[in-house]
């Protein structure tokens, strides 16, 4: 089974913390001063939002805790009108590092197109990426001229 990815409200229920611990977390894996960083990515749907609402990797909070259990994952009763579903928040696909980072670079990319300051997007990431989210930064404000530059040359040519 590949990474599961949760909730803050998720990994609260699954840990026994209260989910102010686990914003506490985030917060300081954020801010560099986690002696255990979470390894986190903004929920899907979230990429316009103000980048509040996090997946956290389990094995990651599993390091945060301290506890080094190997613990059944995550599963939570819903309740789906006529019958109870079960989820684990793992739906068929596996995360790699290089998928990880494939969406790191489309969320700089989209917060680029809507015209967010480099120091921004940086505050969603912890120090420990900064060096790769201010590569890919650059990328997308080169890709953003170039298209600028593209369009400009295509009304030059239509005068």
């Amino acid at each position: 089974m590949g990474p599961q990815w949760l909730t803050a409200n998720q990994a609260a229920e699954w840990l026994g913390y209260s989910v102010h611990t686990i914003y506490r977390w985030i917060h300081e894996t954020h801010g560099g001063t986690a002696s255990e960083p979470l390894l986190l990515k903004p929920r899907s749907g979230n990429m316009g939002g103000r980048g509040k609402s996090w997946l956290i990797e389990s094995q990651s909070l599993l390091m945060a805790d301290g506890s080094g259990e190997r613990r059944l994952p995550y599963v939570k009763e819903i309740l789906d009108e006529s019958r109870t579903a079960l989820t684990t928040g793992n739906h068929g696909e596996e995360d790699t590092p290089s998928k990880v980072r494939a969406d790191r670079k489309r969320w700089v990319e989209g917060w680029v197109a809507e015209g967010k300051p480099l120091d921004k997007v940086l505050a969603v990431f912890p120090p420990s990426l900064h060096g790769e989210i201010e590569v890919y930064y650059c990328q997308a404000v080169e890709s953003g001229d170039d298209q600028k530059r593209h369009v400009q040359d295509g009304k030059a040519e239509k005068v």
